[in-house]
């Protein structure tokens, strides 16, 4: 298995060719049969309200400041796996609960 390679950075600002649109990179994705793809939430307000991020394909951004912004590094825990639970579509409770008993006492 190959390591992914990103040309941006979580946490670069960067501007898109066509639509112009600037802002920060916040999540990035790798695609089996397609480019690299980062997330870009402006840090402008419409409005008084945050403007939606978009997908934007590596090559149609460029590098206007690194690392903007921080990444916060959390601790990575461990987590131990769990048992198979069977799912309740497939082979639920045969009988109904006593509260889904009439009320009527029939």
């Amino acid at each position: 298995m190959s390591e992914s390679v990103f040309k941006h950075n979580l946490g670069d600002r960067v501007k898109d060719y066509v639509s112009g649109m600037v802002g920060v990179i916040t999540s990035r994705g790798e695609h089996l049969f397609g480019c690299n793809r980062y997330w870009v939430e402006p840090q402008e307000l419409k409005d008084g309200k945050p403007v939606e991020g978009k997908w934007f394909d590596e090559e149609s951004i460029e590098l206007v400041e690194a690392g903007v912004i921080k990444r916060t590094e959390y601790a990575r825990v461990a987590v131990p796996a769990v048992a198979e639970v069977p799912s309740r579509r497939a082979g639920g409770p045969t009988t109904q609960p006593s509260s889904a008993s009439p009320q009527n006492g029939r």
